[in-house]
């Protein structure tokens, strides 16, 4: 059954609607330097995703069109590539790009007019007088991967269309090598087949409509090479295996579906379920829409979960960043239920007054000393946000108050208060802040004492639970709480600020107080309760900006310093040790913002609107459509490591949004 159809309505509209951010020509795609360093995702609600660079030419062992989450907060990558060949009776046009050690075939981007994207993506090729439009979607509901191709121009009564699947069927952190002694089993399902590999989960069923026929010819394909992979210092070749393929017969308008899922589906119900899908597809036109559509992409529901992936393509979710990423992508875009699903799901895993920084069960690790700090911050927000402290009490205090007295009395990880008030973590070898980076079991940034944002988050958090307390009538809370605002905020002052620096020490520890100028310190000014005074804070402010502040984000590190790394690049090592020393990070846009805005008010607006501005042109490169993980320190500030971050995505969405407001 081979169906008549056009290419759809929303499609077509799209493509001469679309602005720059989500649509690209022939001029871009046809430059394999421009097509090849920007990267396309799709996402579902189940943890499944689908994602390449424009051309679908793979550069990372990440990519794949359809990679499934497993147990463990493992991801597979199931289906890595699928060949399209269309042979028109005079030339045979192969429309795929791959790299392999030393070469580059065959490639298929020289045929490409346009790409576009959005909930579906779509490739135009122009073989010789044919023109084949290329459409796939990801279902919300299910690890399934749908394609369309239409025959939208042809001078030829048919062309013959070859579709070769390739295979990795492996965890996303390794990579596959040949084996031809494999048993590869290869079993017969509706309109294809079903493959399993050895040492792979799950199974993958390859299914295809129209007048397809499969023909086995298991085969290898070796050497493909991932240039991002070679980049970060990894090993970058791989081998695929490719079962057979399909082939069928097109005449022009007519239309034909490809299905890799992990369970079989019916032909019938393929075509049904891609109309389906598609009909409720969107292209985002402007910026905002298309944050929202990345912010979307975080989320998975599963066995009664709702999480937050902490960024894409290689990271599972982690608990700090899902509380720091929680309110820009569901707050600030007015989904406050969403939100308390999400805090709701990880109460499941608290215990000693700690969160898992990353992993579940019997696998979670709770090395994050500032996770329930910033806990109670996303919990403050959501009773800003619903106007509701009464509710918002009753549903979270017991987990705050237990968070509280657990930091008060100590555990894990060396952390307690000091009759101070003050907040100690940490202990040798360990690195329990945000800035967590280890090489060679040593903390690349030691902030073993008093870090100065997790004591911001500290008095944050005390004063916000006294106040919602109070709201609440939850008077045993206060009288029994021993440690009250003015004397953190006195110890803090005392702690940390050096009126002749006019700024705060980073760390201070029985060895003395670090100075390093780091943006940890803006968290000071921004946090809903301050310890600071109004004249320290516009210093801090000012300081940060003057040293830290770039277009994309804030340094971790002043350039005046010795150990400033303007570079985030090269192999583990060169990466770990740059990651927190000079590298910009665009999730601390947020809190900076909200500093600035403190100090400034409405003159603060046109430095804010200034930044906003170059992170939206960011929206077209690296990640499409996304904010990705971090950049350079120094210009012109490459984008590195994940193509999408959630706390990045997040931090964006929310300063725009305080920017808004405060117009």
């Amino acid at each position: 059954m081979v169906l008549k159809s056009t290419p759809s309505a929303t499609a077509t509209a799209s493509v001469q609607t679309a602005l720059p951010v989500s649509y690209f020509g022939e001029k871009e795609l046809r430059n394999l330097l421009f097509a090849n360093a920007r990267e396309w995702l799709l996402t579902n609600r189940r943890g499944a995703f689908s994602t390449s660079t424009l051309l679908n030419c793979n550069t990372r062992k990440y990519h794949g069109l359809l990679v499934v989450p497993a147990e463990n907060d493992e991801d597979f990558v199931m289906l890595s590539a699928l060949d399209e060949t269309l042979d028109d009776g005079f030339a045979v046009h192969k429309l795929a790009t791959h790299e392999y050690s030393g070469a580059l075939s065959p490639q298929g981007y020289q045929a490409l007019e346009s790409f576009e994207y959005g909930d579906l993506c779509s490739w135009n090729f122009r073989a010789g007088k044919n023109l084949l439009k290329k459409e796939l979607l990801l279902c919300r509901e299910e690890n399934r991967v749908l394609l369309r191709y239409s025959l939208v121009e042809s001078e030829q009564d048919e062309v013959t269309l070859t579709l070769s699947p390739m295979l990795a069927m492996r965890n996303t952190h390794t990579l596959r090598k040949a084996d031809f002694l494999a048993e590869i089993k290869l079993l017969e399902a509706e309109g294809g087949i079903n493959a399993d590999m050895p040492g792979s989960s799950p199974e993958l069923f390859l299914q295809c409509t129209g007048d397809a026929q499969f023909v086995e010819n298991r085969d290898w394909y070796l050497n493909f090479h991932y240039a991002r992979e070679k980049e970060r210092g990894y090993e970058a070749n791989e081998d695929l295996f490719c079962p057979g393929y399909f082939q069928l017969n097109l005449a022009k308008g007519d239309s034909v579906f490809f299905s890799a899922g992990t369970a079989e589906i019916g032909l019938k119900h393929l075509v049904k379920q891609f109309g389906k899908e598609a009909s409720n597809a969107h292209y985002p036109a402007n910026a905002d829409e298309f944050l929202a559509h990345a912010a979307a992409q975080f989320f998975s529901h599963r066995d009664g979960q709702c999480e937050i992936r902490a960024g894409f393509p290689w990271f599972g979710r982690w608990g700090r960043d899902t509380f720091i990423a929680l309110p820009g992508l569901t707050l600030s875009l007015n989904k406050p239920t969403l939100c308390k699903d999400v805090l709701q799901s990880c109460e499941e895993q608290f215990t000693d007054g700690l969160f898992p920084n990353l992993g579940h069960g019997t696998l979670a690790v709770y090395n994050s000393a500032d996770a329930p700090l910033w806990f109670v911050w996303a919990v403050q927000q959501y009773a800003l946000h619903t106007d509701e402290p009464k509710h918002t009490w009753r549903t979270f205090g017991s987990t705050i108050k237990h968070i509280l007295n657990h930091y008060k009395n100590g555990t894990r990880f060396g952390i307690y208060t000091r009759p101070n008030g003050l907040l100690h973590s940490g202990e040798p070898g360990m690195a329990l802040t945000w800035m967590d980076a280890v090489v060679d079991g040593k903390p690349v940034t030691p902030r073993t004492g008093f870090a100065v944002e997790l004591n911001a988050l500290w008095y944050n958090a005390v004063c916000f639970a006294l106040k919602s307390a109070e709201t609440a009538g939850d008077t045993t809370f206060i009288e029994n709480w021993p440690y009250r605002a003015h004397l953190i905020s006195a110890s803090f002052v005392e702690a940390f600020w050096d009126p002749n620096r006019g700024y705060l020490a980073d760390v201070v520890s029985e060895t003395g107080k670090d100075w390093s100028f780091r943006p940890n310190q803006i968290f000071a000014v921004s946090l809903p309760y301050s310890p600071l005074n109004g004249q320290m804070q516009k210093l801090v402010v000012d300081a940060v900006k003057r040293e830290l502040l770039t277009s994309r984000g804030l340094r971790t590190l002043t350039p005046t310093h010795p150990a400033y790394r303007a570079h985030y690049e090269g192999d583990l090592h060169n990466r770990d040790t740059s990651y927190h020393q000079g590298t910009v990070w665009p999730w601390l846009l947020g809190a900076f913002g909200e500093a600035y805005l403190r100090v400034y008010d409405k003159k603060g607006l046109p430095l804010l609107a200034s930044i906003l501005k170059e992170m939206e042109a960011q929206l077209r490169n690296y990640g499409i459509g996304s904010v990705p993980e971090v950049f350079d320190g120094n210009e012109p500030h490459r984008a590195g490591g994940c193509i999408s971050q959630a706390w990045s995505v997040a931090e964006v969405i929310r300063l725009r949004k305080l920017v808004a407001e405060k117009r």
